[in-house]
């Protein structure tokens, strides 16, 4: 009984394998999908049911602006995900888990997922995928080589570090207050600090 009973879990589990290569390769999406996707159920037209991948409308625009945003070269990742949670970024919720800010970690892991630009990967073999990809791929490359001039983790010095950050927020609408370098006319260069509500257009004060 026990060795059929093994038998029986290798089989099973060889089988599940096999379907989800097969799966992987006719462009479907292998387990949970990413931040920004939503796994869902619907009914084809054979009334039969199936399982696919929609773009989360919540998310799903906030990961475009996250690599559109990385993509200019001007950000390291940590601002990014301060900028992200301002703006309301959160991991999808589970039955037994609630949906929580993208830690910084868990950012550089997506920035480098394929399948934003519509790639399937699965045992390290990508895949033309069958979902709507969140960003094009001359934006998805640009935000893979910034990421390489930076180092594992995305990161360079500050360009315009201050030791207020992250502890000074605006009087009218609670954002964050950013330094921002603006040049004068005669190439002085003065530091002001902006509300980042303000300065993405998400809050009218002024």
């Amino acid at each position: 009984v026990a060795v059929m009973s093994e038998f029986y879990s290798n089989n099973l589990a060889t089988e599940v394998m096999k379907g989800s290569l097969q799966k992987a390769k006719s462009g479907g999406t292998v387990g949970r999908a990413p931040t920004g996707y939503r796994n869902v159920r619907k009914i084809d037209e054979q009334g039969r049911e199936i399982r696919t991948v929609d773009v989360d409308p919540e998310r799903g625009p906030q990961m475009t602006w996250v690599f559109e945003r990385y993509a200019k070269g001007d950000i390291n990742v940590r601002d990014l995900v301060e900028e992200a949670t301002e703006r309301g970024l959160t991991s999808r919720p589970g039955p037994k888990t609630p949906s929580k800010p993208i830690n910084h970690a868990n950012l550089c892991r997506l920035l480098r997922h394929p399948y934003y630009k519509g790639i399937v990967r699965y045992k390290g073999v990508h895949y033309p995928g069958n979902h709507e990809p969140l960003v094009d791929e001359k934006v998805w490359d640009k935000v893979q080589e910034v990421l390489d001039s930076r180092g594992r983790a995305g990161e360079r010095q500050r360009d315009h570090h201050h030791y207020l950050k992250g502890t000074v927020f605006c009087a009218d609408c609670g954002s964050r207050l950013i330094v921002s370098n603006n040049k004068s006319r005669n190439g002085t260069i003065y530091p002001y600090f902006i509300c980042i509500g303000r300065q993405m257009r998400r809050a009218p004060c002024q």
